[in-house]
């Protein structure tokens, strides 16, 4: 078990990320690799008794196709074990959050890498899928409406 603090989560995060503790934010920073992106991840405590993942994925939403991406964003969701691609529209960011309760002020290392894993997975999946529709035109349906939507955001600098 790991305690229910930012220290703990920040050296358990260390044993496999460059992990930057940010006191100031409250939160433990990481930037993920994913399919030749870099994903900001921030890692959180919320009430004292939930742990958030928050990763921003490196797309921008273009004017004026918020609905759109937040159509394809339900799609994906629907189809998910652990559900959690959102967006911020005034922001124009589309991210995957995940989120941990804990009854007790500890997290089960084991099912905080399960949801750690989930998250980069389900990033991973998505930037694959956007990346091979928008640069290949791919047949296959399900490419097709990714590519629509790929479209609709652009490549954010992170």
């Amino acid at each position: 078990m790991l305690e229910l603090n930012l220290p703990t989560l920040h050296k358990h995060l260390k044993k496999s990320f460059d992990a930057e503790l940010q006191k100031e934010n409250k939160q433990i920073a990481i930037m993920l690799k994913v399919s030749e992106h870099e994903v900001p991840l921030f890692v959180g405590i919320l009430h004292d008794t939930l742990v958030q993942m928050i990763a921003y994925l490196p797309f921008e939403i273009k004017e004026n196709s918020a609905g759109e991406v937040g159509r394809f964003l339900h799609l994906l969701n629907k189809q998910l074990d652990l559900p959690g691609f959102g967006m911020d529209e005034s922001a124009g960011l589309i991210f995957y959050r995940a989120v941990i309760p804990c009854l007790k002020p500890e997290v089960d290392e084991e099912l905080f890498d399960a949801y750690l894993r989930t998250l980069q997975n389900a990033c991973q999946t998505v930037l694959e899928g956007i990346k091979q529709a928008a640069d290949s035109g791919s047949p296959i349906a399900q490419a097709a409406k990714i590519s629509k939507v790929a479209e609709k955001i652009t490549p954010r600098k992170v």
